[in-house]
């Protein structure tokens, strides 16, 4: 388990406040990796968990991925559930998740279906945030 200290993050990370969002580069930090084909850039997941959440806010990932968005939550201090139809997947976000960071929030990854969220409370998640799988 490797641990990230709150002042080595994000050394080049400036917040976009525009409706144009240019990254000249994906970002590197915690425990993020490109090597997830169609991941999207932490910059945009850390940039909506900014805008449209507050801390301890509770964050819903329905298409997790390699966990972009979880890593940006923990860092961010949100509670966040990511879901994936592929097992690998959400080992692979559980995975980036092992990284000691002050946070008093839970974040975790599980096996479901996007198209079945029957198991959440309604009114239990205060964002939603994606980046849908796409085709080639």
């Amino acid at each position: 388990m490797d641990n990230i200290k709150d002042n080595e993050l994000l050394n080049e990370y400036d917040s976009e406040v525009t409706s144009l969002w240019t990254f000249p580069q994906r970002g590197n930090w915690a425990t993020h990796s490109p090597k997830y084909r169609g991941n999207f850039a932490p910059q945009i997941a850390r940039n909506v968990i900014e805008m449209y959440s507050g801390e301890k806010d509770y964050i819903l990932d329905p298409m997790v991925g390699s966990g972009t968005s979880l890593i940006e939550a923990k860092l961010l201090n949100r509670n966040a559930l990511g879901i994936d139809i592929n097992p690998d997947a959400v080992k692979l976000s559980n995975n980036a998740l092992d990284f000691k960071f002050k946070n008093d929030c839970k974040q975790e990854a599980i096996l479901g279906n996007a198209k079945q969220l029957t198991n959440l409370k309604d009114n239990s998640i205060d964002l939603v945030i994606t980046h849908p799988p796409y085709l080639n």
